[in-house]
């Protein structure tokens, strides 16, 4: 895609110097289109882009800072609109602006938002003709935003070309009084054939006067450089009985002896129990004509033409090499006539290898090699031509270029003389209507003309792709090699001459030479030859056009045209196209619609000619309903018939919400090459803290008493505990515990009554006394009001709580094992009792020996102590190589004298309930956080079972638990409900459609997005819980910290753009707290299943309404039936 910044010039001086060389008469040009729209009528190298380029540096000018308003200029061609856009790009340096043309695949640019991204900041728009129309068609880019528009090669602009079509809506606008943009057309031909009237049907189509330079005449002829014309004369054209060669022959002798009910058309007719297949099965009987036969014939036809015009070598070299490129594309499955379909190409192929076989070699001319009178005319031409000639030889027909090129190449008089290329350009042709000829084509259309531009080559075979405003300064010789057509195509070949001293050669047979004398008999031969064509064939077309144009006028009575909510427009013209266009973007089927004209016996005859209706039926994809539509009224061509038939089609799949309102098929947020999202890594909104709320209760002077029980292994109660919050707890299952590896307790909540709260007086919080008596070696805790608090109502256990935990000397009685001790000498620290040792054991069997153990006396009194844990966490099973029970294996953990211990005189009980206790609070704070979700987001889902609430919010990230399987399920509930909602909601839709809206809704971005802006990422749980950041629940300290809680909806969600530059904020996956895309809609697919857990499918829905608001299906019972009836 071209960038404003390609091929941009620097900046400075040359910009000047431009301005400099503007010659008088273009300046005269420039003033005369300030004052008027105009057509600047000048030859061929005299400048007129220069006369445009001024003309848009003025625009600029004149248009107002942060204004949207765009210029375009507009080209017949891609080749020309780069050419036109490097040009402007180096006499406006400063300005950004951009090409607009098929490679930059402008099928991505189906929305709004794409044509805004392109044109943001862009002030000049270089594009082709046929982008601008379907942009505006849309209503993408607007007329009214348009400064200026430009036409090169402006007498395109007739009849029901995009250059017509474009200025539509300009007239549309001027006549409704909406802005217009200002005018200008380039042209060296502004007439068409000789008809003079069809320059007032240009300027009236343009809205501009044509206009030349008056004042400067003298200067803009001496600027023109004409080349000298030279009529070469030559007799002897072949005669129309010569015999084919061996190749033709042979294809003719396969064309003729085919048998028509092997004939893939007929076979796959056959095979269809349609109206339209017997129509057409019917059609090809009566006819003969098949898609095979009619590529064999026209393939035969361009041989013999070759021929005829060239030799017996070309025809047989033309069709030896046709036939190998065909059999070539065919055994490497080349996408280039994909659009046949495999019967078609296989069929063709078998017929066309036995004469494959029998090819021959090309590369050297024989001797006898038999050439026509044209060609020996041209060979003897280009030997007179000087060395340092530049030329270009022009033909009518894409082979005669390609066959006349590879002939010079070898030839014996020319080879050595000249270096020769041919550039056609690329075919127009859709790829479902290529035919087999168009496989001789260049692999780059741009590379020969680059290589003549560079001087590699100086002698280019071309078509009419190049003959309009292609700049090719250097060219100083120009042959006509076949007869011209129109005086439009003498214009302009004869202007790609542009030295001093050209050429202009055009080859005529012996019957043109008396017409042929001077420049002005040359012209009028011209327009003789144009006009003079076989009168009954210029009857014909003249009936037709004559039909066509009644057929028009009465069209433009009619006003057929579909005009959305917003103002896109598709004229009957842009129907046809827009519903193949519709047909291929919904399904892959390749189906196309099918035209059926008959005669409307109701109207009269004109000419013998009859009034026709047309019947277009659709693909089977689309609803029965969609896929018969009539044309609106009879018309006298079928060309009109089937465009009436085509628009009342694509009216009606408009009016049944098929067509967006841009008129364009409905777009998708899911496109399968964009599952990158995949990796997309986000940075949630802060985890929903429950505490500050819950603070906030104590102010109401209630308070919820709870049983707390810790439970050993067998089933016997350790301690018993009260636990006192403002308000009830929900219901939460046991919380398992595990003092080490092998050791797995449960703790158990059960609520029990509500009092007020100056009962707290008589029971005191002994939070602080518990956590002190477990982490009070290494961390002091406040005296303070804890959120949640414990106590024990055991008065000899309460009051050792309240004192100084004052510690009892220790003797033999004491120090049983499992008891807590605590040594003196490092501030209290506690370990467990192991043993009682009555010697001095050796220090190589003491892990972690006391650093005066050496000094100790043998006869002393020791005792063996167990690991006191250090972690804060006990919600996961530890590794055994932290197991504080078992013995160390290599002796003790640690041995210090009996004299230097104190017992606690508080149960060891309390104090490993105290270490529980941040575990305790985690685990209730996670059961808060799912109770808010509960009645906030979830409000109308019914949850029964909150365990697994919790396991759906849980990622494996945070190591407490797995979603997988519920996501599983939930991701297959999820696609089953989505499509059962999809297929009630749009019963006319086709599979294509269905399909990309499940994805759509399906895709993990879109599921994101949901429950991003229900809030639902302060909920997830992502994070491993360790206990090394946790601190107590102080009332005062958790409301100094509060703010007001907003509702999860209003809280300012976490910046991932739309959905496409979601895609592009990635960062390290492993770093905690940070939340793919793909994990957050997991967690909405392991709700879902965790619904479906809970209570089946209307738990389950309910679920996915909850985040897919979108979903409005009451209920799955009553979307079944409504489809049922539907069916029914």
């Amino acid at each position: 895609m071209a960038t404003p910044t390609d091929n941009v010039h620097p900046e400075g001086s040359n910009q000047d110097a431009i301005a400099i060389r503007t010659r008088s008469y273009q300046r005269e040009m420039f003033e005369a289109s300030m004052k008027e729209n105009i057509i600047v009528a000048m030859d061929t190298g005299t400048g007129k882009t220069h006369v445009a380029a001024l003309r848009i540096r003025e625009a600029l000018k004149t248009m107002a800072a942060g204004m949207d308003h765009t210029i375009w200029l507009l080209t017949p061609n891609v080749q020309l609109c780069l050419q036109q856009l490097g040009t402007l790009q180096s006499f406006i340096p400063s300005v950004e602006m951009r090409s607009c043309t098929s490679l930059d695949k402008p099928e991505k640019w189906s929305n709004q938002e794409g044509w805004d991204a392109m044109l943001k900041n862009i002030k000049v728009v270089v594009a082709t003709v046929a982008i601008l129309q379907d942009a505006l068609s849309h209503r993408f880019v607007k007329m009214e935003l348009i400064a200026l528009l430009v036409f090169d090669e402006a007498h395109n602009c007739t009849g029901n070309s995009p250059g017509s079509q474009v200025m539509k809506f300009y007239h549309e606008n001027k006549e409704n009084g909406r802005a217009i943009p200002d005018i200008l057309g380039l042209s060296a031909s502004p007439i068409k054939g000789s008809d003079l009237s069809s320059m007032e049907k240009f300027e009236q189509t343009l809205d501009a006067k044509c206009r030349t330079p008056i004042t400067y005449k003298e200067e803009i002829l001496s600027h023109a450089n004409r080349p000298i014309l030279l009529p070469v004369h030559f007799s002897g054209e072949r005669p129309v009985t010569r015999v084919r060669t061996d190749t033709v022959r042979r294809l003719s002798e396969i064309l003729f002896g085919l048998d028509l009910e092997n004939d893939p058309d007929v076979i796959y007719l056959r095979s269809q129990n349609t109206e339209t297949a017997a129509y057409k099965l019917k059609k090809i009987r009566d006819t003969g004509k098949t898609f095979i036969r009619g590529q064999l014939g026209t393939f035969i036809r361009r041989s013999d033409s070759l021929g005829d015009m060239i030799g017996d070598w070309a025809a047989e070299f033309y069709a030896v090499q046709i036939i190998a490129s065909f059999l070539r594309s065919v055994d490497t499955n080349d996408v280039y006539l994909h659009e046949w379909g495999s019967a078609k190409r296989k069929y063709l192929a078998n017929l066309l290898r036995p004469l494959h076989s029998r090819a021959k070699r090309f590369s050297i001319l024989p001797p006898n090699t038999v050439l026509s009178a044209r060609v020996l005319t041209l060979i003897s031409e280009l030997e007179k031509l000087e060395k340092d000639v530049t030329g270009i030889i022009y033909c009518q027909e894409r082979a005669t270029a390609y066959v006349l090129c590879h002939l010079l190449s070898i030839h014996p008089r020319t080879r050595d003389i000249l270096h020769f290329d041919f550039s056609v350009g690329s075919s127009k042709r859709e790829a479902i209507k290529r035919d087999i000829c168009d496989l001789i084509r260049p692999t780059d259309p741009s590379s020969a003309l680059n290589k003549f531009r560079e001087g590699a080559v100086n002698m280019l075979l071309a078509t009419a792709s190049i003959q309009e405003g292609i700049d090719v300064p250097k060219c100083n010789a120009v042959v006509c090699f076949d007869a011209l057509q129109d005086l439009r195509s003498f214009i302009q070949w004869r202007g790609r001459a542009r030295q001093q001293d050209s050429r202009f050669i055009i080859l005529l047979d012996m019957s043109s030479k008396k017409k042929q004398r001077d420049w002005e008999a040359l012209e009028q031969e011209m327009k003789k030859r144009y006009e003079d064509e076989d009168r009954e064939e210029k009857n014909r077309q003249k009936t037709a056009q004559e039909l066509e144009q009644r057929d028009k006028e009465h069209a433009d009575n009619l006003e057929l045209k579909i005009t959305s909510s917003i103002g896109a427009q598709v004229n009957e013209t842009q129907a046809k196209g827009h519903l193949q266009h519709f047909c291929a973007k919904v399904s892959s089927t390749m189906q196309v619609p099918e035209y059926i004209c008959e005669e409307d016996l109701s109207q009269p005859r004109i000419s013998d000619n009859p009034a026709l209706r047309c019947t277009v039926i659709l693909p089977t994809f689309l609803h029965p309903s969609l896929r018969r539509w009539e044309s609106k009224d009879a018309w006298y061509s079928e060309k009109s018939a089937t465009k009436d038939a085509a628009l009342q089609a694509y009216r009606g799949l408009y009016k049944a919400g098929l067509l967006n309102e841009h008129l364009l098929p409905l777009e998708f947020a899911y496109h399968p090459d964009e599952m990158k999202e995949l990796e997309s890594i986000i940075t949630p909104r802060d985890m929903y803290n429950p505490w500050p709320g819950l603070a906030k209760h104590w102010e109401s002077g209630k308070e919820a008493s709870h049983e707390v029980r810790l439970i050993g292994e067998n089933g016997e109660t350790k301690c018993e505990m009260e636990m006192v919050a403002p308000i009830f707890i929900p219901s939460m299952d046991s919380i398992i515990v595990y003092w080490d590896y092998s050791t797995k307790w449960k703790v158990e909540i059960t609520a029990r009554f509500c009092t007020h709260s100056s009962d707290r007086t008589r029971f005191p919080d002994h939070t602080s006394k518990l956590l002190s008596l477990a982490f009070g070696h290494h961390r002091q805790f406040e005296d303070k009001e804890h959120v949640i608090s414990f106590r024990t109502r055991e008065t000899d256990i309460c009051e050792a709580l309240l004192s100084n935990l004052s510690l009892t000397a220790t003797d033999l009685a004491d120090t049983v094992p499992g008891s807590l001790l605590r040594d003196l000498e490092q501030h209290g620290h506690p370990y467990i009792a192991q043993k009682l040792l009555y010697k001095k054991v050796p220090a190589d069997f003491i892990r972690k020996p006391h650093v005066d153990y050496k000094d100790f006396q043998e006869d002393e009194c020791f005792v063996a102590l167990q690991k006191w844990p250090h972690r804060m966490e006990f919600l996961r099973q530890p590794s055994a190589n932290t197991n504080t029970v078992s013995d160390n294996e290599n002796g003790y953990y640690r041995v210090v004298l009996r004299r230097l211990l104190r017992a606690d005189s508080i149960p060891i009980e309390y104090s490993q309930f105290g270490l529980f206790i941040p575990s305790i609070l985690h685990k209730l704070g996670v059961r808060l956080i799912v109770e808010r979700l509960c009645s906030t987001v979830l409000a109308n889902m019914d949850v029964s079972n909150h365990a697994l609430i919790t396991t759906a919010l849980t990622t494996p990230v945070s190591e407490a638990g797995n979603n997988y399987k519920l996501g599983f399920l939930g991701n297959s509930i999820l696609k089953f409900l989505v499509s059962i909602f999809i297929a009630f909601k749009y019963p006319l839709w086709p599979k294509g459609y269905v399909t990309a809206k499940k994805k759509s809704m399906l895709w993990s971005c879109c599921l994101c997005k949901f429950a991003l802006d229900r809030g639902l990422d302060q909920f997830i749980f992502n994070t491993i819980f360790t206990g090394a950041e946790w601190s107590p629940l102080y009332v005062d300290s958790v409301l100094d910290k509060s703010e007001p809680e907003p509702s999860p909806e209003s809280k300012s969600k976490p910046d991932i753009g739309t959905e496409t530059e979601a895609k592009e904020k990635v960062e390290s996956s492993s770093e905690l707290g940070k939340l793919s895309i793909r994990t957050i809609a997991s967690v909405v697919e392991a709700l879902v299943g965790a619904g479906w857990r809970m209570g089946g499918y209307p738990i389950a829905l309910a679920a996915v309404k909850a985040f897919i608001p979108e979903v409005d299906m009451e209920s799955l019972e009553s979307a079944r039936l409504q489809l049922y009836n539907a069916e029914v």
